[in-house]
């Protein structure tokens, strides 16, 4: 137990394995409890084999001294079963920047209601490697302000071998991407990511607010995406994710110019491998496209609204019950039909 107090912390706090079963819970009481966390290494650490069932809870963590690099973390855990992390706050500034929590191999992790303040220039928020199923709820996630969302910065990064990743109502911030899936933490392109599930998340003024980079099977309902620099949503050539989404918004995606485009602008969603399901979705003053697809893609895309630019669409799919504020372009092979002021 950590009472209401200030702590200085010049080193990591380690917890490391041991041959019994040992339950661990660190718990303060809340704000009151404030973690000083002075040097650029990881703050608190947990080592395979102490971690089966703990809890971490009910502090404030605040950066001080120096900026912390991407790969000092607040809290890193190397083996994560049934634990459970809640109630943090990590804080931050723009000398002083932070990261927030690395998990890997883990299996039933439960994370809600933590605020991360002050993400550096290549902060993270949350990094996912290898394991199965946990559940993300209630956070907010942000960088210093607006200028860093052209940098790397990931609110919540899955790098590999993730499986059954559940992330619900929670906000992004002035990050450079939101959500990355990709396998940079395995170096092993076969280990994607898979069955991730994004509901109720706020993509607020982000460079990307999801960047699909591998072949992860992907759900995102009733979401808003709002002013991403770049693309609300973005599957990269080279991959075969299945994607879908359905209800939400995707709002004036691509204000910046899409970096993979040129000078060109952005768009809500740049799908460049793949299938996609698109359903329900409001598309408001997008740049350059609603939704643009190219390469061997296949698509679905129906009662939908597009406000603004509606599409450039090719690829195979079936577009249907859809109305637009313009004409958009498609040179797709499927069906087309039932749809209000989209073009021929």
């Amino acid at each position: 137990n950590i009472p209401g107090g200030r702590y200085k912390i010049v080193s990591p706090l380690v917890f490391n394995s041991s041959a019994l079963d040992i339950q661990v819970s660190v718990m303060g009481e809340g704000l009151i409890s404030r973690i000083l966390w002075v040097s650029n290494t990881n703050l608190f650490v947990f080592n395979v084999g102490v971690q089966t069932g703990f809890t971490f809870e009910k502090l404030q963590i605040i950066s001080i001294a120096t900026n912390k690099t991407a790969t000092s973390w607040a809290f890193q855990a190397d083996g994560c079963i049934q634990c459970n992390i809640h109630d943090i706050k990590i804080a931050g500034s723009t000398m002083y920047s932070s990261n927030g929590l690395s998990i890997a191999n883990f299996d039933q992790a439960v994370i809600t209601n933590i605020k991360i303040e002050g993400l550096g220039w290549a902060g993270q928020g949350i990094l996912f490697k290898q394991g199965v199923y946990a559940h993300v709820s209630k956070l907010d996630l942000r960088t210093p302000g607006l200028e860093y969302t052209k940098g790397p910065s990931v609110g919540i990064h899955l790098t590999g071998g993730s499986n059954s990743i559940n992330i619900h109502e929670s906000t992004l911030q002035h990050l450079g991407a939101g959500v990355t899936s990709d396998t940079t933490g395995t170096g092993n392109p076969g280990a994607y990511n898979f069955l991730t599930f994004i509901d109720s998340l706020i993509f607020n003024v982000c460079g990307r607010g999801v960047s699909i980079l591998d072949n992860n099977w992907m759900s995102i309902t009733q979401s808003y995406f709002g002013a991403c620099l770049f693309d609300g949503i973005y599957i990269a050539s080279g991959t075969t994710p299945y994607i879908s989404v359905e209800g939400g918004h995707i709002y004036a995606g691509g204000t910046q110019g899409s970096p993979d485009a040129g000078l060109n602008p952005g768009n809500g969603i740049n799908m460049n491998g793949g299938s996609i399901a698109v359903t329900g979705v409001h598309f408001i003053a997008n740049s350059r496209y609603s939704i643009v697809t190219s390469g061997p893609v296949t698509f679905v895309v129906s009662s939908s609204l597009f406000y603004g630019a509606s599409w450039n669409l090719a690829g195979t799919g079936v577009v249907t019950g859809n109305i637009c504020g313009n004409a958009g372009i498609r040179s797709f092979t499927g069906s087309y039909d039932n749809n209000y002021n989209c073009g021929p």
